[in-house]
């Protein structure tokens, strides 16, 4: 397997080197490290959990690696295959030496080398693949997140309200009028918009990761409907017999049209809890204290900041 080069943020004496590299040899052994004058060799494909053990073990060993990790708010996943291709995606760009990813929260931590890895890069990538990647920054409020969370909401809403509604008379002339001439033709038109309009956002992410040869769950529902919708015209459109209703020919639009609204409804559904989980999660860090009462050398007690803690201290 490859390994990533990675530098020493400073310089680093032979002597100094050689008496912790000879200390860390077991360690270094485990996790197949080698040292240099310059920076470490690790081997590719260490996982995050790993690197990160790697740069505290060598930092508490006096050796600091230019290696920097970022956080990032990640958009456009719709499932857990999703977070798959985004984290393969990002790790396999120049710099990145480490990631991991949490399609729950659809949160994205990234080791890097700082004079290699090209975020710009990374994000434009992405974003040809119907993703996109965003720093997240502790210092801002919630309330942007909150309010485009709400846009995203109000827009599934909507697009699952449409398409339910639209197929309530597709399923009674599927059920109910399979004998009609005129009902291939009116589930035609009727699952159309379904298909096409409201559940295009599969059909565009399902293309851009073919180009980039990946696959998701899109892939799966864009095959299936424009298979199902394709036989259905053609049903209609080959010449061949007398009669035209859904007892005659098969015709599969209802079928395609329902798996795209309940998919919707279920997209809906399911970013609606995962804002409720991250509103309740951010309200019960709201209750973090921001002073706390440390005591001092004569017992006394002093009010003091958060950020004056230091280890050691009684609180």
């Amino acid at each position: 397997m490859n390994s990533i080069f990675i530098p020493w943020k400073n310089n680093i004496r032979k002597n100094d080197l050689d008496r912790i590299s000879s200390g860390l040899s077991d360690f270094a052994s485990k996790f197949q490290l080698k040292f240099h004058l310059n920076g470490v060799s690790i081997e590719a494909g260490q996982s995050f959990d790993q690197i990160s053990l790697i740069r505290k073990t060598l930092e508490a060993a006096g050796l600091s690696m230019e290696l920097e990790a970022k956080e990032f708010k990640v958009e456009g996943m719709s499932c857990a295959n999703c977070a798959v291709s985004v984290d393969s995606i990002v790790r396999g760009q120049e710099g990145i030496v480490a990631s991991t990813l949490n399609y729950a929260n659809a949160q994205l931590w990234v080791y890097f080398i700082p004079s290699l890895a090209k975020f710009g890069a990374i994000k434009l990538l992405l974003q040809k693949a119907e993703y996109d990647i965003q720093e997240s920054d502790a210092t801002n409020s919630f309330e942007a997140e909150d309010a485009k969370a709400a846009l995203i909401l109000n827009k599934l809403k909507w697009r699952a309200i449409l398409a339910l509604v639209l197929c309530i008379p597709i399923i009674l002339l599927g059920m109910f009028f399979m004998d009609w001439s005129f009902t291939p033709y009116l589930l035609w038109g009727l699952s159309s918009p379904i298909i096409f309009g409201l559940g295009n956002s599969y059909f565009i992410k399902a293309w851009n990761l073919l180009r980039l040869k990946r696959v998701s769950m899109d892939t799966l529902v864009s095959v299936s409907s424009i298979v199902a919708y394709v036989t259905s015209v053609l049903n209609i459109c080959i010449p061949g017999q007398a009669t035209m209703d859904m007892t005659s020919r098969p015709i599969y639009f209802e079928s395609a049209a329902v798996v795209i609204a309940f998919l919707l409804l279920g997209k809906w559904l399911e970013e609606k809890t995962k804002a409720k989980t991250g509103a309740a999660i951010r309200n019960l860090m709201s209750l973090h204290p921001d002073r706390v009462m440390r005591e001092i050398n004569s017992g006394a007690l002093e009010e003091i900041s958060i950020s004056e803690v230091k280890v050691g201290d009684l609180l």
